[in-house]
C-alpha cells in the first residue's frame, strides 16, 4: 500500500532517564496489546477507562497516568483528540500543584 512502517534496528536501544513520560499516538479505534500488564482499566470495547468518582476526567485509576482522544472514546474527529490533549494536560498540572493556564 506505499505505507511506510517502522522497523528496529538491531543494537539500537538505549535507555533515557526521565522524571515524566507522556506519550501520544494517533490511531484508529482498535486494541492496544501495549496497554496488557500495564494495570489500566479497559471498558468492553478495549477502551480506556478515565474520569471515576473522586479523579480528574482524564485521569485514570493509576493516579499519575492520564489518557484522552481515540484511545478514551473510539474513533472521532482530530479536533475532539486535541480537546482530550488539553484537558490531559490541565489535569497533569492540577495533579501536581502546578499552576494551569
Amino acid at each position: 500500500d506505499g505505507r511506510r512502517r517502522p522497523r528496529p534496528v538491531a543494537g539500537s536501544e538505549f535507555e533515557l532517564p526521565a522524571d515524566v513520560l507522556i506519550m501520544a499516538f494517533g490511531f484508529q479505534a482498535h486494541t492496544m496489546p501495549w496497554l496488557q500488564g500495564s494495570g489500566i482499566k479497559l471498558d468492553k470495547w478495549g477502551l480506556i477507562q478515565t474520569g471515576d468518582v473522586g479523579y480528574l476526567p482524564t485521569q485514570t485509576h493509576l493516579k499519575k497516568v492520564f489518557a484522552g482522544g481515540d484511545a478514551v472514546h473510539g474513533a472521532d474527529l482530530v479536533v475532539t483528540a486535541m480537546a482530550a490533549g488539553r484537558q490531559a494536560a490541565r489535569d497533569m498540572l492540577t495533579l501536581f500543584d502546578t499552576k494551569a493556564s
